[in-house]
């Protein structure tokens, strides 16, 4: 082989290679009917086509949260076993490989999840949920970790209840929000939280009672809160500070049950409405919301991501059938074919399908 056909063909080789490891999309949840539910998670690519994960547990159980940065390596968790006595699960996930996160495990009858998970461009994740022997005795969990260093690096919550959502940028600045105490009479809590300290740094919101449920965190330092408290609910945060700053949602919102954020400060949002509709937005800074038109009516949206080019993907369900669909600002959604029965519990996106 001449010298000009061993460059070609090492220049196809890489190209293959390359083309191979990038990931599109991430979507995870659970296949199967209850109480024999499976953990499903797949790799989306940017024409749509799926391909599902195979080396998950073979087990009872659920991907309860993904996250996608963009050198392709992705992060996901949630729980294996049954919800009476569930165990940790999470795992990064690099060119459709599984590796799982060593996490803590608890005798008999406790039960165990990971609620939601992040990953930043160094490839550091951050992980959040709780353990405890009922749903009335729950502490919250969080903590970080790697590819390179699996053995989690542990924060000092000191709460009862759930961390349900956390968020991590590229200067490796954490934010994790959910609730001290029982959902319906607890309080929202949200923090930021740092790789180097045990020791959270709390924000200040608004309300008694309530929960958050999501969060998001860009470079800048702008992050963005999503729950209920009493009605749906979305607030502006920004790193060095404790003040919270409410969203206008419009009328009918029932809860935000997910939330991201882009370099750009764009926001989406998504959870349901008081009639039992989909709802999902683009929210901002300093400009008006704007509501996603012709979202599935007997539908609910679990999960939001947004690139830097502005176009988002959301998921959830639509009657008995998964539900995803690509969205852009003033356009109707781009509905994701060939989905399972069940639900997507969470998806992400990059910004290579642009």
């Amino acid at each position: 082989m001449s010298r000009v056909h061993k460059i070609l063909a090492l220049l196809s080789l890489s190209l293959n290679i390359y083309c191979e490891e990038i990931i599109p999309g991430l979507i995870g949840g659970e296949v199967g009917s209850f109480p024999a539910i499976q953990p499903y998670a797949a790799t989306v690519s940017s024409l749509g086509a799926v391909t599902q994960l195979s080396s998950l547990p073979p087990t009872v159980g659920r991907i309860i949260s993904v996250a996608l940065n963009d050198s392709s390596v992705g992060l996901i968790g949630g729980l294996t076993g049954p919800n009476s006595d569930s165990a940790f699960y999470a795992a990064f996930i690099t060119s459709n490989q599984v590796q799982p996160i060593p996490l803590p495990t608890f005798p008999a009858g406790f039960r165990a999840h990971i609620e939601d998970v992040a990953i930043n461009q160094s490839n550091l994740g951050l992980i959040g949920g709780s353990f405890g022997t009922s749903f009335n005795l729950q502490f919250a969990y969080a903590a970080f970790a790697s590819p390179t260093a699996l053995t989690p690096f542990e924060i000092d919550l000191a709460i009862s209840g759930t961390i349900a959502a956390v968020a991590l940028n590229n200067s490796n600045i954490g934010l994790v929000g959910g609730v001290d105490g029982l959902p319906l009479t607890g309080t929202p809590y949200a923090a930021f939280v740092t790789p180097g300290s045990a020791t959270p740094q709390p924000i200040t919101l608004p309300g008694a009672t309530g929960a958050i449920f999501s969060a998001a965190l860009n470079d800048s330092g702008q992050g963005l809160l999503g729950g209920n408290q009493g009605a749906g609910v979305a607030f502006f945060v920004n790193t060095g500070s404790t003040t919270a700053f409410a969203v206008d949602l419009g009328p009918d919102v029932d809860f935000i049950d997910t939330v991201a954020i882009n370099r750009s400060s764009v926001g989406l949002v998504g959870g349901g409405t008081v009639s039992f509709g989909a709802y999902a937005a683009f929210v901002f800074p300093n400009a008006a919301t704007q509501i996603v038109p012709n979202l599935p009516p007997d539908a609910l949206i679990e999960s939001v991501a947004i690139n830097n080019n502005g176009q988002g993907l959301i998921g959830g369900f639509n009657g008995s059938v998964a539900y995803a669909a690509f969205v852009n600002l003033g356009s109707d959604p781009i509905p994701i074919n060939g989905l399972p029965s069940g639900t997507i519990q969470s998806v992400a996106i990059n910004d290579f399908n642009q």
